[in-house]
């Protein structure tokens, strides 16, 4: 049993790190309430994290004692992006885009139809 167990863990470890790896986070600060499809963001700190990958992945936001999943692409990070929240308005609604991070630009999927 000792034997099986030694074999195991560093497998374990190794999927544990490989893990931890593909997955990207960054922190945002929204400045003002911003829709989400039918989701509302109070202003306020945020996390966000997204596994690594093409198409169409995840991205969780978190903060604020909200906690939000969403679609979203993922593009290559624009060479002069300052990073932040991309908004655009709507009547008297601010809507959520995505985001702008070193990693790349964040695109909330169907963002401006939901």
């Amino acid at each position: 049993m000792k034997k099986v167990s030694s074999i195991f863990a560093p497998l374990l470890a190794l999927v544990t790190v490989s893990y931890a790896a593909t997955q990207h986070s960054a922190s945002v600060t929204l400045y003002e309430i911003v829709s989400v499809g039918s989701n509302k963001l109070p202003a306020g700190d945020y996390s966000l994290s997204w596994p690594d990958g093409s198409g169409v992945v995840e991205l969780s936001i978190t903060g604020n004692r909200q906690k939000l999943s969403v679609p979203i692409t993922v593009a290559p990070p624009d060479k002069f992006a300052t990073g932040g929240a991309i908004v655009t308005t709507s009547g008297d609604k601010t809507l959520l885009l995505g985001f702008s991070t070193k990693f790349g630009k964040l695109t909330i999927k169907d963002a401006e139809t939901k």
